[in-house]
């Protein structure tokens, strides 16, 4: 095995590029599939799937879970495509690191 594939096989997984390998892999199976019937298929509004393809638009929690199992991704596998950095909040999360002092006093 060379360094490349190694890094490859760590290389986090993107939810928005298995969302686009699944269309693409539909379309390739039937010429005429649309945006429009891949959206319905996963429950999802066809516009907010267009822009999450785009990447225009970030990938909700709810999003993610909808989807995921519907493309193939087991809900196991989940989450190894959850990143923050990909994931429109609810709210603002502040993660802080706390000594075991602090931790203690709460």
């Amino acid at each position: 095995m060379n360094d490349l594939s190694v890094s490859q096989n760590l290389a986090p997984k993107c939810l928005r590029t298995e969302i686009q390998k699944e269309f693409l892999r539909r379309v390739r199976l039937n010429a005429s599939y649309s945006l429009r019937a891949f959206a319905k298929h996963l429950g999802v509004d066809q516009s907010l799937l267009s822009k999450v393809m785009k990447g225009q638009r970030k990938i909700s929690f709810a999003f993610a879970e909808k989807v995921a199992v519907k493309i193939g991704i087991k809900p196991s596998q989940l989450s190894q495509y959850l990143r923050p950095a990909h994931f429109q909040m609810a709210g603002q999360i502040n993660y802080q690191f706390m000594s075991d002092d602090q931790l203690s006093a709460m």
